[in-house]
């Protein structure tokens, strides 16, 4: 859902579904973000206006004005997010 990453903390926010009220192990995800982050997958940015937001992030609990710019990320695969940070290759 959201997080950020800034020297001496950061953190990461993720949402499960109804169907999945079972306690999923921390060890489970590490494990899980290790295998992904092995893959080396493509990073695409795009920017786009708050209107448009929920086009690209259809669980987003929160919305941005019209006129406002939202920069985009994905990674590989996965859905896009909304990112005010830098990411590098």
């Amino acid at each position: 859902m959201k997080g950020h990453h800034f020297p001496e903390q950061c953190y990461v926010e993720f949402s499960a579904s109804p169907r999945s009220s079972e306690d999923v192990p921390i060890e489970s995800v590490q494990n899980e973000l290790a295998r992904f982050l092995e893959q080396d997958h493509i990073i695409e940015q795009q920017q786009i206006t708050g209107d448009r937001l929920k086009e690209f992030c259809l669980d987003l609990p929160y919305s941005k004005t019209v006129d406002q710019k939202v920069r985009l990320i994905r990674i590989g695969d996965q859905p896009f997010s909304p990112c005010g940070g830098t990411h590098i290759k």
